[in-house]
């Protein structure tokens, strides 16, 4: 892998990536699939709890059985290899990743043509890669290509396209291109309503990056409607006491604060205290960023 670059200025731990595991005909399964398909789960399960070592053990298992029971150009190999590459970018093991998502890239295509969802999919993820290291023209290039195959392939509606326009969007965000961001979050955000209908908690995914651009942008009142919208949803889907509606407490208390707000914002970083202390227990230490700000 080519050298990285400066260290991107937007949160790289916003970008979307794909996690696969593919869905095989119940008729068609075999007790090798079965395996395969239960290390790939298990590993799935254990990456969304943040257990990375359990998830790398069971996806390990699931490369080993795909190589010895399908060979090495299958591609239920490839999917495992994308997953396993995730995990090492999370780790900052970069060469690693690079190297599995290219050799996934290659079987994928062997296997399925060059125009393909899972292509995209994992086209995609080498764009996060890059873009986690600083490469951002690289990224770029990843991300319109994965963009153009998921609209060929999945339709221009589709939730993917959203994931890559907003995977675009934050990267012209970090590179000052904000227009061009604004608009691509906008018609993420039109996708995912149109998808999903407008009170899904899906459809924050798109407005939290909106919000947040308009923050930076110092664009406050339109920032305001949009971090109140996330909060409502969350509130409304999740239970006033989950540990995202405390987060959405946070950004519309921390949007306040940045305009000196602060009997407006103080309220609110006391009512995601109460939520994380719940969650957490009041000793926890992840809960003294809120503390402080709680002291307003």
């Amino acid at each position: 892998m080519a050298t990285a670059g400066p260290s991107p200025r937007v949160p790289m731990t916003r970008l979307a990536v794909a996690l696969l595991c593919l869905a095989l005909s119940p008729a068609l399964v075999s007790a090798q699939d079965s395996l395969w398909e239960k290390y790939m789960a298990a590993g799935a399960e254990s990456y969304g709890k943040g257990q990375l070592a359990e998830a790398e053990k069971m996806w390990l298992a699931a490369r080993k059985e795909a190589e010895s029971s399908f060979g090495p150009d299958d591609i239920r190999l490839a999917a495992t290899l994308t997953n396993l590459a995730e995990l090492y970018r999370r780790q900052g093991k970069y060469p690693q990743a690079g190297w599995l998502l290219r050799r996934a890239l290659g079987i994928t295509k062997k296997a399925k043509g060059s125009h393909h969802p899972q292509v995209a999919s994992i086209v995609n993820n080498l764009g996060t890669l890059y873009a986690t290291t600083g490469r951002m023209d690289a990224a770029e290039r990843m991300f319109r290509r994965a963009l153009i195959l998921r609209e060929r392939t999945l339709g221009p509606d589709s939730l993917e396209v959203a994931s890559s326009l907003d995977n675009l969007a934050l990267l012209y965000h970090d590179e000052d291109h904000f227009q061009d961001a604004v608009q691509l979050h906008r018609r993420a955000l039109a996708i995912r309503e149109r998808a999903l209908g407008p009170s899904h908690p899906g459809v924050t995914v798109s407005l939290t990056h909106l919000a947040s651009l308009y923050t930076d942008l110092g664009r406050y009142a339109e920032a305001e409607p949009l971090y109140r919208r996330i909060l409502t949803i969350r509130q409304s889907a999740l239970g006033q006491d989950h540990p995202d509606v405390a987060a959405a407490l946070d950004a519309l208390a921390e949007l306040y604060r940045k305009q000196g707000k602060f009997a407006l914002a103080e309220p609110l970083y006391k009512q995601s205290l109460a939520i994380k202390e719940k969650a957490l227990g009041a000793e926890n230490p992840g809960l003294v960023p809120t503390l402080n700000e709680a002291a307003l």
